[in-house]
């Protein structure tokens, strides 16, 4: 049969965005291609009757025709860096929990990972871990004053379909050297003001 306006009349019902359609006939069999798809969902076609199918005797569709739906998963999958599991240290060391959604494999590195630094301080980044879901990224060897915290670079990860993981970070800080006596003082501090506040009641 012709199939020289089959297009014209065929309708995407779709959960995802395209941009557009094309196609080409081989004997009895058409291929559809739907060009530059975008999301995740659906993609289902139907073909009217309007069009100009019909059989090898000449008779015309007379119902629409709709394929099963295709499910497109264009999601990565998604990261959640932990807080570091200490907020201030003089040397460490200072963990951080990744944890992968959706991945089938991790591939993270330590070259994956770029070590956020303010003022002098400094550490070495190790990354541990298997499976799935988690790994454990370590900064040891803490040195200098300021803060420390951890970005991940992007395709750290990905499904079964190929979708990579996006980069993620940056994560929270680990205060270094500098905020330690700080901290002491401040407690000291409060120290001195509770022992204050005790004398004083004695004299009432």
């Amino acid at each position: 049969p012709p199939r020289s306006t089959l297009f014209p009349y065929t309708t995407l019902f779709r959960s995802v965005a395209f941009t557009g359609v094309s196609g080409f006939a081989g004997g009895m069999n058409l291929s559809v291609v739907v060009n530059g798809v975008t999301g995740s969902g659906t993609i289902t076609m139907a073909v009217n009757t309007a069009s100009d199918v019909e059989s090898s005797s000449g008779d015309p569709l007379i119902a629409s025709v709709t394929c099963a739906p295709v499910t497109v998963d264009n999601t990565p999958p998604e990261i959640t860096i932990g807080g570091p599991s200490e907020v201030i240290t003089i040397a460490g060391p200072v963990s951080y929990t990744v944890t992968y959604a959706g991945a089938d494999t991790i591939s993270l590195t330590e070259s994956d990972v770029t070590l956020n630094r303010t003022g002098t301080a400094d550490g070495m980044v190790t990354v541990n871990g298997n499976g799935p879901n988690m790994r454990t990224v370590t900064i040891d060897g803490i040195t200098g004053e300021g803060t420390l915290g951890i970005s991940l670079n992007a395709d750290t990860a990905a499904d079964a379909l190929g979708n990579l993981a996006l980069a993620a970070g940056p994560s929270g800080v680990v205060h270094v050297g500098v905020t330690v006596p700080a901290a002491s003082s401040l407690m000291m501090g409060l120290g001195i003001l509770a022992g204050a506040a005790w004398l004083a009641r004695r004299r009432k």
